[in-house]
């Protein structure tokens, strides 16, 4: 996705300047996403910190015996290759009645425990692990052999996910030693045939690139309230396509903020009580790690805030910093503050704000329906 560029800037020493400073904010985001795309979490935790673990694994998915083109099989994953709905499940780990299992949060399988995954022949089914209770965890479908990375602490999350080939039932469990026995078993049952599509429709998520905050200028530092609301929603991507975004206040990138050398910033973070993800927010602007990201882990429907004093002038990134970071990052939820000088900005005619994203999704450019995070 890429935001409308300015058509002209006066004043070229101050545009340069902001130039400058948006364009190695918005390579630092690129930057930062391949980081923790590749990067272990070892080696990514030493450079910036951001609280929870994890444990980086392979998700390997065989590859499908070949298919005759004109065979009904063939006919109906063509059909879902072209016009299918994908259908993402979410499951969180947790103690139940003594055991150990997975919880359905949101959708028909809100707190469902170990609950029956029901999607249509020649679909794409994508399940989100987010770990409920700390100890380590992963999800692993036997039919189709894919599994999930470990998710080790707290929020940490992964996914997992298949074209689902076969009509029947079949089952996925977790499986570190002993936590299957333990209850960390579940069905998946795909219905012969394939789901009617409703039709495509979705919000504009793309922020104006003329919505700033006005300028600071001269005035001596103060305490600077910023609160920022953690929104998954359904978004427009192309025409007749859409994906699910997590966004800082609903729109992408997430609202440019302001502040001076000096001022005292006051983060509050709410995490829409719909999410189905936990979230968090990460500074660069802040001086020493973490940047705010352990304080602000945020579940669904509670709200944390973190303040931290703006000590060097500069454009800054700040994104969500949940494990796995770069699926966050990727999903919609980054932005820049602008750490004003002592004094201000020489004057311009007008400003704009302009970071870039980009989505690979599963399926190639031009298909329609809703999409899904190919990364």
């Amino acid at each position: 996705m890429h935001l409308y560029p300015p058509s002209s800037l006066a004043a070229p020493r101050r545009a340069a300047l902001l130039a400058q400073y948006f364009c190695r904010a918005a390579c630092l985001a690129v930057v930062m996403i391949f980081i923790g795309q590749f990067a272990t979490s070892e080696s990514y935790a030493q450079g910036h910190q951001h609280g929870a673990a994890t444990q980086t694994a392979q998700t390997e998915t065989p590859a499908s015996p070949a298919t005759p083109t004109d065979s009904p099989a063939a006919q109906v994953a063509a059909a879902a290759s072209n016009y299918h709905n994908p259908t993402t499940f979410t499951l969180r780990t947790a103690i139940a009645q003594g055991r150990m299992v997975y919880v359905g949060v949101g959708g028909d399988i809100d707190g469902q425990v170990n609950p029956t995954l029901t999607i249509y022949e020649g679909e794409l089914i994508q399940i989100n692990l987010i770990n409920g209770e700390g100890a380590e965890h992963d999800i692993f479908v036997d039919h189709y052999n894919v599994r999930s990375q470990y998710v080790v602490g707290r929020n940490a999350s992964s996914t997992v996910s298949f074209t689902a080939n076969d009509p029947g039932e079949f089952v996925y469990f977790c499986t570190i030693a002993g936590h299957r026995q333990a209850g960390m078993e579940g069905l998946i049952r795909v219905v012969a045939g394939p789901r009617a599509v409703p039709p495509t429709e979705g919000a504009d998520v793309v922020r104006d690139p003329g919505d700033l905050p006005p300028v600071i200028g001269q005035r001596a530092p103060q305490v600077v309230k910023v609160d920022l609301e953690a929104i998954e929603l359904k978004g427009k991507l192309d025409d007749g396509t859409t994906y699910v975004y997590w966004t800082f206040n609903g729109k992408v990138p997430g609202p440019f903020l302001r502040v001076r050398v000096g001022d005292t910033v006051e983060v509050r973070l709410k995490n829409a009580s719909n999410s189905v993800m936990p979230h968090s927010v990460d500074f660069h602007a802040a001086t020493g790690p973490g940047g705010g990201a352990h304080a602000t882990q945020t579940d669904p429907g509670n709200e944390t805030m973190v303040t931290f004093k703006a000590l060097k002038p500069g454009v800054f990134v700040y994104h969500c910093a949940t494990p796995m970071v770069a699926h966050h990052i990727t999903n919609g939820m980054y932005g820049l503050i602008l750490v004003e000088p002592e004094g201000g900005l020489p004057q311009v005619d007008r400003e704009f704000y302009v970071m870039q994203g980009e989505l690979y999704t599963v399926e190639t450019f031009g298909t329609q329906g809703d999409q899904e995070n190919g990364l």
